[in-house]
């Protein structure tokens, strides 16, 4: 893929290595791995019309991806991100010590 983008490239167009690094570099920027972060699980959302099972197995398998997650960040942005309802009624009058409680 490198190698057809290169040899694409008009002659004379590439005059130093610098010119080469800002050339491949914006080529292919959006091809970089990109750390998550906690403010990742921010974006997720339940959703009026999505089960829990499938919000939790989404949060679940963005949290994985995130090193270091502290656990407590977590749990709070799991409680804002829960649709209202029963479920999260039960949860504010006693809120789960950790993720494993809250999974229980």
């Amino acid at each position: 893929m490198a190698l057809a983008w290169y040899t694409q490239l008009s002659a004379g167009s590439i005059d130093n290595f610098n010119t080469l690094v800002r050339r491949f570099t914006a080529q292919y920027a959006t091809s970089r791995l990109h750390h998550i972060t906690s403010a990742a699980l921010a974006s997720l959302k339940q959703g009026n019309d999505k089960p829990l099972r499938a919000f939790m197995e989404r949060f679940a398998s963005t949290s994985v991806k995130i090193c270091n997650l502290n656990l407590e960040v977590a749990l709070h942005a799991m409680l804002m991100e829960l649709k209202p309802g029963p479920f999260v009624d039960n949860l504010c009058r006693r809120p789960p010590q950790d993720m494993d409680e809250l999974c229980a």
